[in-house]
């Protein structure tokens, strides 16, 4: 009888650890709140594997303009460092998730992503960026903001893969929307003059700065100054035609921001800290 009972219990206990699963990969039922596994943006390097492997539901659509960021259009300044953001958007829905990868086509991560708050994280492989459990919520929409420093010079383009799920709160992995974006970014080629160490021409200071920020150039030509904040949200821009310039930062909240120099020759950004 004892053996009976045992076998009963053994049984049930088994029943529930694979109530729990919902596929061969180990992921449980509910929403990974905790954020998603490597290699499931539909990228090159997960086998173009997606959340539809782990939440049932409709097939994927692919939406255009979900990752966006503040690199120029004439592409990405290698080793320098940029702001991306991750939109997902689905009316009624208040639960979102997301990973991002930036790869060519060959499954080669490129640059390195960091993380700029607790609504994200990087993966057991840092190639991926994924949401944490406080960056979940959304009214309709939810953004995640991050960054990705540029890989070296030669690298050439890059796209950046990304998988969204909108979940239906039902406490399970049925009735999820996934959705699918990529970004393509290309490796800037700077016209003339061609130097490995851009950050040699430009000088910026005091910084931190409290409120007026000296820019000096060491290269002839109009330029034009941006300022953009952590976020890729352009706050001000005016132009430095001479050697040396002064900007009026006194109006600046408080916190990071990044200033873009831009002339016919070069593309240079540089991190700055008004207190």
């Amino acid at each position: 009888m004892k053996r009976i009972v045992f076998f009963t219990v053994v049984c049930i206990n088994a029943m529930l650890f694979m109530a729990l699963k919902i596929d061969n990969t180990g992921l449980t039922i509910p929403l990974r709140t905790s954020g998603a596994e490597p290699g499931y943006c539909g990228d090159p390097a997960g086998g173009n594997l997606n959340c539809t492997n782990c939440h049932s539901g409709s097939d994927p659509a692919t939406q255009s303009g979900w990752i966006t960021s503040n690199i120029p259009e004439t592409g990405y300044v290698p080793d320098e460092e940029y702001t991306l953001s991750a939109t997902a958007t689905l009316e009624g829905y208040t639960k979102f998730g997301f990973e991002v990868s930036p790869q060519n086509a060959g499954g080669t991560f490129f640059g390195n992503l960091s993380a700029t708050d607790t609504e994200t994280q990087l993966t057991s492989n840092t190639g991926y960026i994924t949401h944490t459990s406080s960056g979940t919520s959304g009214n309709g929409s939810k953004t995640w903001n991050f960054r990705w420093t540029a890989p070296a010079s030669g690298s050439g383009p890059v796209t950046f893969y990304g998988a969204f799920n909108a979940a239906n709160g039902n406490n399970s992995s049925s009735g999820d929307i996934i959705f699918l974006s990529t970004l393509e970014i290309n490796e800037s080629k700077p016209i003339g003059i061609r130097d490995n160490n851009l950050q040699s021409k430009i000088s910026v200071y005091p910084n931190p700065v409290h409120d007026q920020l000296t820019i000096e150039k060491y290269f002839p030509g109009p330029s034009s100054v941006e300022f953009t904040s952590i976020n890729g949200e352009l706050i001000h821009s005016e132009t430095m035609d001479g050697y040396l310039h002064r900007a009026d930062l006194s109006s600046f909240q408080t916190g990071i921001y990044f200033i873009t120099l831009r002339s016919d020759d070069y593309i240079i950004t540089r991190r700055i800290i008004k207190f």
